[in-house]
């Protein structure tokens, strides 16, 4: 798609009149939406005497200087964008396959767990904070608000999930929202919702609303894969659900 952070920098150069000419390998390194891609080809590009190659395409907008690319320029996009989609359908089916199997597949384990170290479709609990969380749910069906659990955890200087990674080497992929090395009520919150706790794997939580854009949408419960067993509880289902009925 065009919303590529180095894409919109080179078209404000292109504005600019910075740049005449552009070269790719082929049009589906440029794009393979093939309706933006013909629009930038016939219509964009030579109105603000811009010259673009695709070397395997052998393709040389000067070729064609008061005209179109004609069909089978049109052909070729249509083709990138159809074999896009098809692409993203497979590995959608494979992902989904996994799910179904239960396999874990992110980069680090989550508060609690680490990636077995010979199987990282599994997952182990981390033994340095499975007291911790034990004791989060425990206050909780106590009584105690989300609030008062943060405020406790950072009176016994217990690390934050955020610090607890970054001790332990860990890396997040994406947006850290959490940015400070305390605890909030927010992170106790996500981990007393967490019902992979209880030992199930939870995915297909979301979905993108359209191929080949970066938006998501969640989807409802009854569409998510859940499968049972997949890994050692931390938590019992008995004081999970106790604990859903407690907290704010």
């Amino acid at each position: 798609n065009f919303h590529r952070p180095q894409f919109t920098q080179m078209m404000e150069k292109v504005k600019r009149g910075e740049i005449n000419l552009i070269c790719v390998k082929d049009f589906s390194r440029f794009s393979r939406d093939y309706i933006e891609t013909g629009n930038y080809l016939e219509c964009t590009f030579p109105f603000m005497g811009v010259r673009f190659i695709s070397i395997n395409d052998a393709f040389d907008s000067d070729d064609y200087l008061g005209v179109t690319g004609g069909l089978e320029l049109a052909l070729r996009n249509l083709i990138n964008n159809m074999y896009s989609r098809d692409l993203s359908t497979k590995v959608r089916s494979a992902y989904r396959t996994r799910n179904l199997r239960g396999e874990y597949w992110g980069g680090s384990g989550f508060y609690g767990y680490q990636v077995h170290p010979h199987n990282k479709k599994r997952l182990i609990v981390d033994e340095q904070v499975r007291d911790i969380i034990v004791m989060i749910f425990e206050s909780c069906v106590s009584g105690m608000t989300t609030s008062e659990v943060a405020q406790m955890l950072n009176d016994m200087g217990i690390p934050s999930p955020l610090e607890h990674k970054r001790r332990n080497g860990g890396f997040y992929n994406g947006v850290v929202k959490e940015e400070t090395g305390i605890w909030l009520k927010g992170a106790v919150r996500k981990i007393l919702t967490d019902e992979r706790y209880t030992g199930k794997m939870i995915t297909n939580t979301r979905e993108t609303e359209e191929v080949g854009k970066p938006k998501m949408r969640s989807l409802p419960r009854d569409q998510w894969i859940i499968v049972p067993g997949t890994h050692e509880a931390i938590i019992s289902e008995e004081l999970f659900r106790t604990a859903q009925n407690r907290s704010e």
